[in-house]
């Protein structure tokens, strides 16, 4: 069984950060990065339409997942932890069916949320984003949840929730809550 978790919330909400967190805990989990496959590729996490940038890191993405899902030499439970930022349903519906088309059996989420001010704060520790304007941090955290308001009722397995604004959200009782009943 290939079960997949996808991080989804605003630019730096913490999605990452988490990511890192599980490896400690779960060095046996597959990790994908979609803004390392841009970077390795392009050297930047921006998107270009104009080099098609953006299609062909998910096209790796997925591929990468795919290998995974028909290896036979890594056990029948595999997991695979997809750092990819999403915005909306409907980006969201894509990547689900191409993680079903890639030989995923269980999709879940991990959703992040975080208040603005928070979300302006973690942002701006990012490397080379210190001096991003506050505005569009805003903006962006405000759309994500637009967009994502009804993300229990998506295609997902199941959603999982992580509040950055409570301490302690991002800790161990969290992940292990989380993976607990897919390590088995």
């Amino acid at each position: 069984m290939t079960r997949v978790f996808l991080t989804s919330g605003p630019r730096g909400s913490g999605k990452t950060f988490f990511v890192r967190q599980i490896k400690q805990i779960y060095p046996y989990f597959h990790y994908i990065n979609r803004d390392e496959i841009l970077i390795d590729l392009f050297g930047t996490v921006y998107i270009s339409s104009e080099f098609n940038n953006s299609k062909k890191a998910y096209n790796i993405m997925f591929d990468r997942i795919k290998k995974i899902a028909d290896a036979t030499n890594l056990g029948d439970n595999k997991i695979i932890i997809l750092d990819c930022w999403n915005l909306c349903a409907s980006e969201r519906k894509i990547i689900i069916r191409r993680l079903e088309e890639s030989g995923a059996d269980r999709i879940n989420c991990i959703q992040f949320l975080i208040s603005t001010e928070l979300n302006i704060v973690y942002f701006q520790r990012k490397k080379g984003f210190s001096n991003y304007p506050e505005i569009a941090i805003a903006c962006d955290n405000e759309l994500y949840y637009k967009e994502s308001t009804h993300i229990e009722y998506e295609e997902f397995d199941r959603v999982y929730k992580v509040d950055q604004d409570k301490p302690g959200s991002i800790s161990v009782r969290t992940l292990q809550s989380i993976f607990s009943s897919h390590t088995t």
